[in-house]
C-alpha cells in the first residue's frame, strides 16, 4: 500500500482532538453534508418571523414545486427564487 504522510499527520492530528471537538467537526460535515435541509429551515424560520403575504411566497415556490420537481429543480428556478428573496 501507498504511505502518505499528510494521510499520517491527518489521522494523529484527529486522534489527538477532544471528544467536544470531534463533535463539532461531525456536526459541521454533518450541516455541509446535507446544506439543502438548512436551506428549508432558513425558510421556514424567516416566514415564522416575517409572516406576511409577501414573504409566503418562497415556501410555497420552494415546497410545492422545488419538492415535487424530479429529480430536482432546474437552475432557472432557483435564479428566480433567488431575485425574489432579494
Amino acid at each position: 500500500p501507498f504511505i502518505v504522510e499528510e494521510l499520517i499527520q491527518s489521522r494523529e492530528f484527529y486522534s489527538s482532538q477532544n471528544r467536544l471537538l470531534k463533535l463539532l467537526f461531525a456536526l459541521y460535515n454533518v450541516l455541509a453534508a446535507h446544506s439543502e435541509l438548512v436551506c428549508y429551515f432558513v425558510i421556514v424560520l424567516n416566514n415564522l418571523v416575517t409572516a406576511s403575504v409577501i414573504s409566503l411566497v418562497l415556501p410555497i415556490l420552494v415546497f410545492l414545486w422545488a419538492m415535487l420537481s424530479v429529480p430536482r429543480p432546474s437552475k432557472r428556478f432557483w435564479m428566480t427564487a433567488i431575485i425574489y428573496t432579494e
